[in-house]
């Protein structure tokens, strides 16, 4: 009986992988730093869907209560 031995090194997949890795941690900035803020429109936020006042949570909790 012939018994063979298979060695395979895998190291330089290994490496690929780990610096595969180790770039995709890192963003990419080079656009962010190109960005110009100042051609954007102006815009006013309007919430929704507010939060009501505490007077408003208190006279709810006294009307659930009578």
């Amino acid at each position: 009986m012939v018994k063979i031995l298979l060695v395979v090194n895998f190291s330089h997949l290994y490496r690929g992988y780990i610096e595969y890795i180790n770039s995709s941690d890192k963003p990419d900035v080079a656009e962010t730093e190109k960005f110009d803020g100042s051609k954007l429109k102006k815009t006013e936020t309007q919430e929704k869907n507010p939060l009501p006042s505490k007077e408003t949570t208190e006279q709810e909790k006294q009307a659930g209560e009578s």
